[in-house]
């Protein structure tokens, strides 16, 4: 039994895509759209899982009764991976804005001037 959604999402060089340039251009937007979805989508469940990581070593070097999440904030794992959280929640703060430019730039790949 799968508890589990699993996310795939598979990136492809654009180079590599079938059509014409207009074509190519739209999708590769897209994709980088998707990209900036997945990045937002899997970074705070993995922050969690890094944190578990950390209580569960400190149980494993104490008696069995010192693990404390609020330690996670202060070790080097969590201290670095802060940082890339509020990196990221920067670029959350500007998703929609990115995601509008991103559209308006897979519209401005994908016009066609021969119609």
């Amino acid at each position: 039994m799968q508890t589990q959604d699993p996310l795939v999402f598979t990136v492809t060089d654009p180079r590599t895509f079938d059509g014409d340039p207009y074509d190519v251009a739209a999708r590769a937007m897209t994709q980088v759209r998707g990209i900036v979805r997945v990045l937002q989508t899997a970074l705070a469940p993995a922050e969690v899982m890094m944190r578990n990581a950390q209580m569960e070593r400190q149980l494993y070097h104490s008696d069995g009764d010192n693990a404390k999440a609020s330690e996670w904030e202060d070790s080097p794992e969590g201290r670095q991976l802060k940082q890339v959280v509020e990196a990221v929640q920067l670029l959350a703060e500007d998703a929609s804005e990115i995601e509008r430019r991103l559209g308006n730039l897979a519209k401005a790949g994908a016009y066609d001037p021969r119609g």
